[in-house]
């Protein structure tokens, strides 16, 4: 694999992968997870021509089952290549229903650009979807257990809140995408409250110096997760456009 999409890869893994995917692996052109909810493991790969997802029965065998069974016929649903079950080292094409026998499923994308990082991100995007809507609908009974302690290591980045005061005090509280004015909408509660939305994102531009004026603007939260649905990040003008009218 080239040098740069190693990096599309790499950084689009680590901007799609759930909370509750911890301790990755990462390899020459795939990772591996284990999935904290189900202990399922996972491995996410980008090949010459696709993302693909396996999910092997290795680690939880019952939570697999539960998975393979969920996963017949969904593929219309979603916009990917297909799925496919193994029996070991052959295609089972699970025609008798045994689920027993399977041993892992493949989940693939449309053919994609590998030169593309908007594209790579979209198809990992596509493919983590299935699995985490199937994972839901594992279990007749939705509610669920939570509040488990565990330890995941991440890197963060330092944000100055001097710059968020300056950008605030430049442009105002109201969103820079939907207008939205909190103070307008839910009085003395909403006072004061607005995210600060980098229109180049701290992860990849590193340590620099930030011009709150040209660099910062206020967003709502919702437009805030919407600018962030893509990586890059949308831009704001590009997201105010888009709004439904």
């Amino acid at each position: 694999m080239l040098k740069n999409n190693f990096i599309f890869f790499k950084k689009a893994v680590e901007t799609q992968i759930p909370q509750n995917f911890v301790d990755p692996q990462f390899l020459d052109n795939e990772v591996l997870f284990t999935e904290y909810d189900t202990n399922l493991k996972l491995s996410i790969i980008l090949s010459d021509a696709r993302v693909s997802i396996s999910i092997t029965k290795e680690k939880n065998k019952n939570n697999f089952l539960n998975f393979v069974k969920q996963t017949q016929n969904i593929k219309k649903n979603y916009k990917i290549k297909e799925i496919i079950f193994w029996e070991n080292e052959k295609i089972n094409d699970n025609s008798h229903n045994d689920f027993s026998k399977i041993t892992e499923v493949n989940i693939e994308s449309n053919l994609i650009n590998v030169n593309s990082e908007q594209e790579i991100t979209n198809s990992i995007s596509s493919c983590l979807k299935i699995f985490t809507d199937l994972k839901i609908l594992n279990g007749e009974d939705l509610s669920q257990l939570e509040g488990k302690q565990y330890h995941k290591l991440i890197k963060s980045y330092e944000r100055s809140s001097a710059l968020r005061k300056s950008a605030i005090a430049i442009h105002g509280y109201i969103c820079s995408v939907c207008e939205i004015d909190f103070f307008e909408k839910y009085g003395e509660i909403g006072l004061g409250f607005i995210h600060i939305h980098h229109l180049e994102t701290v992860a990849d531009s590193g340590q620099r110096m930030v011009n709150p004026e040209t660099d910062l603007v206020p967003v709502c939260p919702n437009c805030h997760a919407m600018l962030h649905k893509q990586h890059p990040p949308i831009h704001p003008e590009k997201l105010k456009n888009m709004l439904v009218k």
